[in-house]
């Protein structure tokens, strides 16, 4: 028999499906050095530094308890909480 047909045999799982975690992007946060981000003459990212950075940057401003959720355009966010994200520990960034 195949492997196909030992899988359709076995009696379902008794346990909810697995579901995906929490990206914490745990190397960004643990980082004891700055992340080093290059730049193009344009003051453009260009590394790949630049795509850890961004994803973690979303995940800060998902937060409900440091931009609030409703709003729905960045330019419209105080400047102070821009500051404090800048600011923020975890955002270690040596341009």
């Amino acid at each position: 028999m195949s492997s196909a047909g030992q899988q359709r045999d076995m009696p379902p799982s008794s346990s909810a499906p697995r579901r995906r975690g929490a990206n914490k992007l745990k190397r960004v946060q643990e980082a004891t050095q700055p992340l080093v981000v290059d730049s193009n003459t344009y003051g453009q990212p260009c590394n790949a530094v630049e795509c850890s950075l961004a994803r973690f940057i979303g995940l800060l401003i998902r937060d409900p308890n440091l931009v609030d959720i409703n709003v729905k355009d960045w330019r419209k966010v105080p400047n102070d909480r821009k500051e404090m994200l800048q600011n923020s520990e975890d955002l270690r960034v040596q341009k």
